[in-house]
């Protein structure tokens, strides 16, 4: 797993940006999501009804800014998500949608997932061009609200309109942007998920460098760069310090000085 960056001529799909990029991967900016891979998703979308109804009623509070970049900036100052899992944790509104989480159940989206929320775009507001940096998460919108000219684009695919109870499917790695022209909220249902090359030991092995990445940004940000240096030297001293993906199964954590992470 390496970083790598596509761009211009080099890059007839578009440009590709990964700080955490998988070789075999099928590297295309859009994914068909009438193929086998992808029956949980359309399972998903059929229940966008029960899902509408169910973000309709969220209260604003809920709501938060998101669309932060790495440097800092931010690529969608007024996007807004509700999240409702992250790694197999729920969040705390989660309980909030019952008949959301029992589709995710039910469809078998979970056995694929990685984060799942709902993001709000506001009229005449979009996304700037931007990678989310992973080749091997994918992400699956399912419409919810939308009138039909609210659009995303990734790479040099076309323009795909969101309109509720359809399900899209790209690569987030490539570059990609959004707007909303409409008078109204455009409102997705969004999955981060697996992509379907990777099997069961590839994604918890993926899981456990992910969390220690994050584990080391923490350790970095609360104690800086000595602390999260002696915390990898100790990880590597002592492996079964590790969080490992049974660990994960197991609702346990490391003790990091203090904090669980």
């Amino acid at each position: 797993m390496y970083k790598r960056q596509l761009d211009g001529s080099g890059a007839r799909l578009g440009r590709q940006r990964s700080t955490a990029w998988l070789p075999r991967m099928n590297n295309t900016p859009t994914r068909d999501v009438t193929t086998a891979d992808f029956a949980w998703l359309r399972a998903l979308a059929a229940g966008w009804r029960v899902m509408a109804r169910e973000v309709a009623a969220a209260p604003p509070d809920a709501w938060t800014g998101a669309g932060v970049a790495e440097h800092g900036a931010s690529y969608a100052p007024e996007w807004r998500i509700l999240g409702l899992f992250l790694d197999d944790e729920p969040s705390t509104h989660a309980s909030r949608f019952p008949g959301t989480l029992a589709l995710l159940k039910t469809s078998g989206a979970f056995a694929h997932a990685q984060e799942v929320f709902f993001a709000r775009q506001p009229p005449r507001t979009g996304c700037a061009p931007h990678s989310d940096n992973r080749n091997f998460l994918l992400g699956a919108h399912v419409g919810l609200v939308a009138e039909g000219g609210a659009w995303i684009r990734a790479g040099t695919a076309p323009k795909h309109h969101w309109r509720p109870g359809e399900a899209f499917c790209f690569d987030g790695s490539f570059v990609h942007e959004t707007w909303n022209p409409c008078e109204s909220d455009r409102v997705v249902l969004i999955v981060r998920f697996w992509a379907p090359e990777l099997d069961l030991l590839d994604r918890r092995a993926l899981r456990d460098v992910l969390w220690a990445v994050q584990a080391y940004q923490s350790v970095k940000a609360a104690d800086g760069d000595a602390a999260a240096d002696a915390w990898a030297k100790k990880m590597l001293r002592e492996p079964c310090l590790l969080y490992t993906s049974d660990a994960a199964d197991e609702g346990l954590g490391v003790d990091l000085g203090g904090r669980r992470i």
